[in-house]
């Protein structure tokens, strides 16, 4: 059998579990629920979604996989190793890469 025959399988055995555990983990845990037995994963979950969503509405909607953003192409010339005005500012100002060995190695797919 092929290394990567069973990543398909394997992903959404993974994805079902996911989901079948986190419905499970929000259910009641005893009943009849009064406040001192609320289960309150629910609401957590409710609170970091709708910090998720206004944070993606007021700002990372207009800067997250656009590949006209300052911000990427910012990054795809540091990749490339091409002199960018973004870059030489930084510089500057005293940024330094987190690591002198370049960019990393692009990713493979199997």
């Amino acid at each position: 059998m092929a290394p990567g025959a069973l990543v398909g399988v394997v992903g959404v055995v993974a994805v079902t579990w996911v989901g079948v555990i986190t419905v499970l983990f929000m259910l009641p845990q005893v009943s009849p629920v009064t406040w001192e037995t609320f289960n309150y994963a629910p609401v957590a979950v409710l609170v970091v979604l709708g910090f998720a969503a206004t944070w993606w509405l007021a700002s990372a909607r207009h800067w997250f996989l656009n590949p006209d953003h300052e911000r990427t192409i910012a990054r795809d010339a540091a990749r490339a190793g091409a002199p960018n005005r973004w870059i030489r500012s930084t510089a500057a100002r005293g940024f330094r890469e987190s690591s002198s060995r370049g960019p990393p190695p692009p990713l493979t797919w199997p």
